[in-house]
């Protein structure tokens, strides 16, 4: 809005040593954004720690979990998300909001707190429910409690986006038309994949809905390790 920062900044001028505007949609903020305003985001535990906003609905699943992955010094995040994001943000394994955007979100942070927020609690009233979630940081981390590099959480996210590209579907069916449908040969998926999944000693006739998420760090660490030409086709 550019009618806010004139305002922003008579308002905020008492405390403008420590407040900082960055006029960008909140969808191209970089790291670089950040730094140029005094702020270290790649350092856990530095500057910004905090992401709190009424985010516009139709990218507030998208810029909390890109935030969480791009700005390691961010350590908890406060919105007011339309109902149903928050379902998919707290979903558990089994149910029909659970998906691929639940287990990459879980990957970086858990959820500590929520309330609903109802249509007359705005005016005018919009057409949707809404909810304020609290999430937390947490490290990702294997079976054995060992942090997870970044390889490792893409992977993980790569086997999540595999197994619900075809939800109905099972997790041997879904993944062959994922990574066939990134460029890996037809001819060496299913070969390729059978490999992952006795690796990871997951049941490829269950269907995505059904893993939790230590299942998809396990089968992501098969990707890498058994993968062969679709650790290239997941982009890792």
């Amino acid at each position: 809005d550019p009618d806010l920062p004139a305002v922003l900044a008579e308002t905020l001028d008492p405390w403008k040593e420590g407040f900082a505007l960055i006029r960008k949609d909140a969808l191209d903020v970089t790291a670089d954004d950040l730094r140029a305003v005094g702020c270290e985001p790649e350092v856990p535990g530095g500057s910004p720690g905090k992401l709190v906003a009424n985010l516009p609905y139709a990218v507030a699943a998208t810029v909390v979990l890109d935030y969480l992955e791009r700005f390691a010094s961010l350590q908890s995040a406060t919105v007011m998300v339309q109902r149903e994001v928050a379902d998919r943000m707290a979903a558990r394994p089994g149910t029909k909001s659970y998906g691929a955007y639940t287990v990459k979100l879980g990957l970086h942070a858990q959820l500590a707190g929520r309330f609903a927020v109802g249509p007359g609690n705005f005016f005018p009233p919009p057409r949707v429910d809404s909810a304020v979630v609290r999430l937390e940081r947490r490290l990702p981390v294997d079976a054995a409690g060992v942090p997870l590099g970044p390889r490792a959480v893409r992977a993980a996210c790569a086997m999540a986006d595999a197994a619900f590209a075809s939800r109905r579907k099972t997790l041997a069916n879904s993944a062959k038309t994922w990574f066939a449908g990134r460029g890996a040969a037809p001819a060496d998926v299913a070969a390729a994949l059978a490999n992952v999944w006795v690796a990871a000693g997951i049941d490829p006739a269950r269907r995505g809905e059904t893993f939790d998420q230590a299942e998809f760090v396990r089968l992501g660490a098969a990707l890498l390790d058994r993968g062969g030409s679709l650790v290239a086709a997941a982009g890792l």
